[in-house]
């Protein structure tokens, strides 16, 4: 009977453990400064580091109107889970962002890039976008390009998550 009563309490906990989901957790803060560019900056108080640098008091700011574009180089390929913007847009209004991931750096020339979401949308300054990826998304290089806008490109925050 204790065999039992063990082996079925055993199995409970083993069950358990399995469907308890991972955490996921910020990968793309706290890299080398290096690590993040961008299309255009509006001198070195908006540089692409701000964007990243986990406060919302500071940010990047493109300097112009789009298309522009910010991106991160995380160091390694990652699984993607999700990613959280924090909208700078002074002017509201219609606006359209795409995400781009990449093994490699992207830039300019989105080739080899994987288009995996669009956000369009009416927006404000200090929106905050959710994106959750229900796929499997994976990539080194992740890069938010803005084509729409009616005010200049910039964001206070940009956070991009993996699962654990």
């Amino acid at each position: 009977m204790k065999k039992t009563f063990v082996l079925w309490l055993a199995l409970f906990f083993i069950i358990s453990a399995s469907s308890v989901s991972a955490k996921d957790r910020r990968i793309s803060a706290n890299l080398d400064a290096g690590s993040y560019t961008a299309s255009d900056i509006l001198g070195d108080s908006h540089a692409p580091e701000y964007a990243f640098d986990n406060s919302i008091d500071s940010k990047w700011k493109a300097g112009k109107l789009p298309p522009a574009w910010i991106e991160v180089d995380l160091g390694k390929n990652y699984f993607l889970t999700r990613i959280k913007l924090y909208v700078y847009q002074l002017s509201s209004g219609r606006s359209t962002h795409e995400i781009w991931v990449s093994s490699d750096p992207i830039g300019f020339d989105r080739t080899n890039a994987e288009l995996v979401n669009t956000i369009k949308g009416n927006r404000k300054n200090g929106d905050v976008i959710r994106v959750k990826f229900e796929s499997a998304v994976k990539g080194r290089h992740v890069q938010i390009l803005t084509k729409e806008s009616l005010a200049w490109v910039g964001w206070y925050e940009i956070r991009v998550f993996t699962e654990e």
